[in-house]
């Protein structure tokens, strides 16, 4: 008895990070390859290819090539490749196009479904600025009322959760609580693939300050730099904020949960974590309940975002850290059970 069955390669969730690029620069080409047939399909070649379209020609540039295992009929696996764009590679739109069985290796249903497309754009300069460096290392969630960070230098970015639909304001102009002693700007990316978003400079005076509608859900980065991309260890104060929707009112700057204290009961050390990196926090005391103080603990301008107390030398019962800012204390209690 003779069997039709045969495998059918194709690409799906092509994608491409960044996706914006310079002539010269690499982006990460992702996809993943499944054998939709009913038979087994061998060996194969995954090429990556630079068009001018969405349609594969023999005159498309190849750009580099994935080896795919055996995949069984139902099979999918994950491929990708760093692909560098040519530096003679003009501006414009141009597509990734992900040739699955690109060696024709296999004998497939369908020779004519093996091609996936991922649209990029190629810019002459990419504008803006961007860094690596984080501080502090948790995400901020802007309210309604005006929030700041402190200690934020030049060349470090913040990351901001938003929401699509949101207005949100980021300002280093001192009419909003903001403050720069340097040529501020600031540029809004993406956190998810780096993906510019906006630019500002010299907004208020030589400072920066960008407003921006957020397009999706997620994480932004808020990378604050000196003009012209500069570096520095100065001291700087972000001011930022949700813009209130109509109906909605303004809520408190100290929300319930920026701090929190864990594991509580504990036996020995207790973790005490700020959303804001103890922003405005001078020291942490910890007293008992007859008001003893026991422990003190003096914080540097740029904390962590976690600081981490022994309470195993203290006997069980229950304690209260009392956090202390220039402006304000907050207490937490704490349980200590051996």
């Amino acid at each position: 008895m003779v069997s039709n069955a045969k495998p059918d390669l194709i690409v799906l969730t092509p994608t491409a990070s960044p996706s914006i690029l310079t002539p010269g620069q690499t982006s990460t080409a992702s996809c993943t390859v499944k054998n939709q047939g009913t038979a087994s399909a061998g060996a194969s070649v995954l090429k990556y290819f630079l068009s001018a379209n969405n349609t594969y020609e023999v005159t498309d540039l190849l750009l580099t090539s994935s080896n795919v295992a055996t995949l069984a009929a139902s099979a999918s696996v994950a491929a990708s490749g760093v692909v560098t764009i040519p530096a003679s590679t003009a501006t414009g739109t141009w597509y990734i196009l992900f040739f699955a069985d690109a060696n024709l290796a296999v004998t497939e249903s369908d020779e004519t479904n093996n091609v996936g497309t991922i649209t990029i754009t190629v810019q002459a300069s990419i504008p803006g600025c961007n860094s690596t460096t984080q501080y502090p290392t948790t995400t901020l969630t802007p309210t309604t009322s005006w929030k700041f960070q402190n200690y934020i230098y030049a060349g470090e970015y913040t990351a901001f959760s938003v929401t699509s639909g949101s207005q949100y304001v980021w300002s280093y102009c001192t009419t909003d609580g903001g403050s720069a002693t340097y040529d501020s700007e600031i540029t809004l990316r993406n956190k998810a693939n780096d993906a510019f978003i906006a630019y500002s400079n010299d907004d208020c005076g030589d400072d920066a300050k960008i407003t921006w509608t957020a397009t999706f859900t997620g994480t932004v980065k808020v990378v604050t730099t000196k003009y012209n991309c500069a570096t520095n260890s100065v001291n700087t104060k972000l001011a930022y904020k949700k813009l209130a929707k109509e109906g909605e009112y303004p809520v408190n700057e100290m929300v319930a949960d920026e701090f929190s204290v864990y594991p509580n009961p504990t036996s020995a050390n207790v973790s005490i974590g700020s959303s804001t990196n103890f922003e405005g926090i001078n020291e942490i005391l910890l007293y008992n309940l007859n008001g003893k103080l026991l422990k003190k603990v003096s914080l540097d301008e740029k904390s962590d975002s976690v600081i981490e107390v022994d309470l195993s030398a203290m006997k069980s019962g229950v304690y209260y850290f009392k956090l202390v800012g220039d402006k304000f204390t907050k207490e937490l209690k704490v349980v200590v059970s051996h």
